[in-house]
């Protein structure tokens, strides 16, 4: 069985249900890799810095923002560690709301929902009065580093969280 992406629990109100969240397409694109014709092996890039046309090493890199043309501020670690969403691991369920509500176009990326460890019943449950009421549970999530707007809904066997239509 293939690994969850993401471990945590949905939670709304005072209850707390474990999940785990996979991705449910899988990206077929063919990977394709720079090849030196002459001899059909794989080409790196490197770092050059575009003032002096020389190499530049990892340790003298830094990350900048572009606010205007050729106008950067460089950030610092710290300004990423103060700018981090806290990671709540969680899936919080702010509203139940009819599914004709949500234009479809802004349902993107699925994911499957499997009870965590010990959740069995307590999932059973909630996902069968998603799926009874005919509702879609409207949530947010953070992952990888970025809040992401979700709605929950449920079929027979599993429920499915997508990308929702909350945003703006």
């Amino acid at each position: 069985m293939a690994r969850p992406m993401w471990k945590g629990a949905i939670a709304f109100g005072l209850v707390n249900i474990p999940v785990d969240l996979y991705s449910a397409t899988r990206d077929h694109r063919p990977r394709f890799r720079l090849l030196h014709a002459k001899d059909e092996s794989p080409v790196h890039y490197e770092r050059v810095c575009q003032a002096d046309g020389k190499p530049v090493a990892w340790e003298d890199l830094v990350k900048g923002f572009e606010y205007e043309k050729g106008q950067f501020v460089v950030l610092t670690k710290d300004d990423f560690k103060t700018a981090a969403l806290e990671k709540t691991k969680t899936i919080d369920i702010i509203d139940f709301v009819d599914p004709r509500e949500i234009d479809e176009r802004y349902f993107e990326t699925p994911y499957y929902l499997q009870p965590g460890k010990g959740a069995d019943r307590a999932y059973a449950l909630i996902r069968e009065a998603i799926r009874e009421s005919e509702k879609i549970g409207i949530a947010k999530i953070i992952l990888r580093d970025a809040q992401q707007p979700r709605c929950r809904r449920s079929n027979r066997r599993c429920a499915r969280a997508d990308d929702d239509a909350v945003r703006g």
